[in-house]
């Protein structure tokens, strides 16, 4: 269990870097607090639900390899695949580094990306703009909502050739309209072109989103040997060791669920005020990602013989999906007063605490000595 430990600290560590970086030295605490609701998915991902879902994705990975290795089974893809995981694990760095790339060019950085001046002017600026919208009647809000994004975006066009040309883009930049700027400041290619970026969390946002999408490649590949083991291997299924493996999955998926809503609040803040087509749509195609293991696990016989492993595979990761990418459809929006902008610090310790105990729940479910001591 060594390795795990050290792989889950790692992973911390790296997912965590562009929130120490920004807390040292870019926009200091006092900064980051009303940075913090505008990208719930950037900071509370990582620092809470990711190292559980780490943890118990290279937990299932350990206990799933290692028993099929030490009792193969007769089916050659299986033990293939328990004796050449390394092999699976590039396969996933390669898709991991496709997706970062994707990312990279075609989605918008939130604004605790951006230099100070440029971040600070883009609150201030969702403020107004947010404000100017619900100050409209409510009858037609929707409606001159769609008109200003459009007459913002016919603007934006016309100014982008003006601002290659400037001699002083730094000011020019920050003296335009309220929704123009936040047009400018969120489409991804005047991002880099513009250098609007702090290069450093730039780099760091990109080692954070390439360990959690790798990890969650990890968590894919051990769903599927573990799935597929219980299903072609019946001896296996019967072994407690590898029901702790597949509680290890259960608990994975579990929190990886929890990112579908932590991103859908992003986007639905930012949209609102600028539109959308501004990135690629993860929170989607996390959902499908988390909807595709639990149909896969949901297959299983030991779920339906195990009431907190059937809460644990289907229920909780459906309804963390499910309100992730519906919740904001609501009048009230209630997320933006848990993980939103309207969130205060009190809400945000009592999230602290509800996924501290839940770490120390996991932690103690996942690690029984007899079972794991090497």
């Amino acid at each position: 269990m060594f390795w795990v430990v050290i792989f889950t600290l790692c992973s911390l560590i790296l997912s965590n870097a562009p929130l120490i970086y920004i807390l040292l030295r870019v926009h200091y605490p006092s900064g980051f607090s009303t940075l913090l609701g505008y990208a719930p998915n950037q900071f509370l991902f990582p620092l809470l639900a990711f190292p559980m879902a780490a943890f118990a994705t290279f937990v299932g990975m350990k206990l799933t390899i290692s028993t099929i290795q030490q009792y193969p089974p007769q089916h050659p893809v299986i033990r293939w695949t328990a004796d050449n995981w390394i092999v699976i694990c590039l396969v996933g760095i390669i898709f991991t580094s496709a997706i970062c790339i994707v990312d990279y060019f075609f989605s918008a950085k939130t604004f605790d990306k951006l230099r100070p001046v440029y971040a600070k002017k883009a609150v201030s600026a969702s403020e107004e703009v947010r404000n100017s919208i619900l100050a409209l009647p409510k009858s037609d809000r929707e409606e001159s909502r769609q008109e200003m994004l459009r007459n913002w975006r016919t603007q934006k066009k016309k100014i982008i050739s003006e601002l290659h040309v400037s001699t002083n883009i730094y000011e020019d930049i920050l003296a335009l309209p309220n929704g123009v700027y936040l047009q400018i400041v969120q489409d991804p290619t005047l991002q880099r072109n513009l250098h609007l970026m702090n290069p450093t969390v730039h780099s760091l946002n990109v080692i954070q989103l390439f360990i959690s999408i790798f990890t969650a490649s990890c968590a894919l590949f051990v769903t599927v040997l573990c799935v597929y083991s219980f299903k072609t291997s019946p001896d296996l299924s019967k072994l407690p060791i590898m029901r702790n493996a597949l509680s290890a999955v259960f608990f994975s998926v579990t929190f990886f669920s929890f990112f579908p809503i932590l991103y859908a609040q992003q986007r639905s803040e930012i949209e609102y005020l600028v539109g959308t087509g501004y990135t690629i749509m993860p929170q989607v195609f996390s959902g499908i990602f988390i909807v595709g293991l639990l149909m896969a696990l949901a297959s299983l016989e030991p779920i339906k013989e195990n009431i907190p492993d059937l809460v644990m595979a289907r229920i909780i990761p459906i309804l963390c999906v499910v309100v992730g990418l519906s919740i904001n459809f609501l009048p009230s929006q209630p997320l933006r007063q848990i993980v939103g902008v309207e969130a205060n610090w009190g809400t945000r310790i009592l999230l602290i605490i509800f996924f501290l105990i839940a770490w120390i729940l996991v932690g103690l479910h996942l690690w029984p000595w007899k079972l794991y001591k090497s």
